[in-house]
């Protein structure tokens, strides 16, 4: 354990910030019945210096763990390895420019047939196919949209897959993805990013298809098993 992890251990189990102000309170009042002014300043100030500096301690220790680690998920049983990249970008995309047309999931699977083995939860009850369209009318590829209607727990599931573009026009142009972490999913190498507490974007190219997958409020086992049902 660093010096930096047991001085967080004990400002979090030993200093109580109510406790504290109490403190505070009770040396102000003291205070007042001195006589001599210097000795308030003494007594009030050096409590609430300290807990400037604990604060910012704290506050520089949480900071550093937020922008700095990356997290794990491991199922070994079944290959899969996951490097969650913490990311400071907003999770919203631009739309595909073009249009699109909707798709019955029988035409669907007639045209792409591993789209029926595509894990979906049971509760994203609500969905949307499309074949999508540049600018210029070419066909550039799929995109399936599960969502739920529970917008006290609104989850949602957004996959788009082509032979031509390498991802969706999104806000990863500002990020380097060669620099980040690969996960892998049965020998797949993926890129995982998470853009805030319950986004999770999944960057691979698998079967001469470019996936770029976007979940709100999905779990890490979630999104593990969205993953392994569609690299085989």
């Amino acid at each position: 354990m660093t010096n930096k992890e047991k001085l967080n251990n004990v400002i979090e189990q030993d200093i109580n910030p109510k406790d504290c102000y109490n403190a505070i309170i009770k040396k102000i009042e003291e205070g007042k019945k001195m006589k001599n002014k210097s000795h308030i300043w003494k007594f009030v100030l050096a409590p609430i210096c300290s807990i400037f500096i604990i604060s910012g301690i704290l506050f520089l220790n949480n900071q550093n763990k937020n922008t700095l680690k990356n997290d794990n998920y491991v199922d070994e049983k079944n290959d899969v390895y996951l490097k969650i990249n913490n990311v400071n970008i907003e999770s919203t995309s631009m739309d595909i420019a073009g249009s699109a047309i909707d798709l019955t999931f029988e035409e669907l699977i007639n045209e792409e047939s591993f789209v029926a083995d595509i894990k979906i939860l049971p509760s994203l009850n609500n969905s949307r196919l499309m074949k999508r369209y540049g600018i210029n009318d070419e066909f550039i590829g799929y995109n399936l949209i599960y969502h739920n209607t529970d917008y006290q727990a609104y989850k949602e599931i957004d996959i788009f897959f082509s032979k031509t573009l390498k991802n969706k026009p999104s806000c990863y142009g500002t990020i380097d993805l060669d620099k980040l972490e690969d996960s892998k999913i049965n020998n797949t190498k993926v890129k995982i990013l998470k853009t805030d507490t319950n986004h999770y974007h999944a960057l691979f190219n698998y079967n001469n298809y470019n996936f770029d997958i976007t979940t709100v409020n999905i779990t890490e086992q979630e999104l593990s098993t969205l993953l392994l049902s569609i690299i085989k």
